[in-house]
């Protein structure tokens, strides 16, 4: 499935997934992990396999199929046995890279305490996730600025602020 937005698509993800962990479904959901992808397959996988080996575990991962033309499914289901999953879908009349609707959908079904939205090309040292909750997250400078949709236009930038009462880093 050649397309511009990923380079790789032909290129198969050479993963590593028989020395994880089983997700622990009994661990508290403090950070939701968002991302919105279309037409990046490879690329999703390899970032999933990084979030499966976060060395801090206590997260979910919110993905959005952001009108894609191949079901993703397949590749949900791989990672579901090691990662706490939640899918949407969103259907777009035309081929858009911006990922501003698919992260929309996903803020109402975001579980976690503190939020991060990452582009599905990231791949992630072992700590990031918990270094982002232990430290980044509680203590931002006060001079980070970030993008709140539910109060300006995607123009309109506002220092640190809640997005449906929690906590956002971008």
């Amino acid at each position: 499935m050649s397309h511009p937005a990923d380079p790789f698509a032909e290129i198969r993800a050479q993963l590593r997934l028989d020395d994880l962990q089983k997700r622990d479904d009994t661990l508290p959901i403090k950070l939701s992990i968002m991302t919105s992808t279309c037409y990046r397959y490879s690329q999703l996988q390899r970032m999933l396999e990084t979030l499966c080996r976060q060395d801090w575990k206590e997260f979910e991962v919110l993905i959005c199929d952001d009108g894609d033309t191949t079901d993703l499914t397949p590749i949900f289901q791989q990672f579901e046995p090691y990662l706490r999953i939640k899918t949407t879908r969103r259907e777009k009349p035309q081929f858009s890279v911006d990922p501003t609707g698919g992260f929309l959908t996903l803020f109402p079904i975001a579980s976690g305490e503190y939020w991060a939205l990452m582009q599905p090309e990231l791949m992630l040292y072992p700590e990031v996730c918990r270094t982002l909750y232990e430290g980044h997250l509680k203590e931002l400078p006060s001079d980070v600025v970030l993008y709140n949709p539910r109060i300006g236009t995607s123009e309109t930038l506002i220092k640190w602020n809640e997005i449906n009462g929690r906590q956002t880093w971008v």
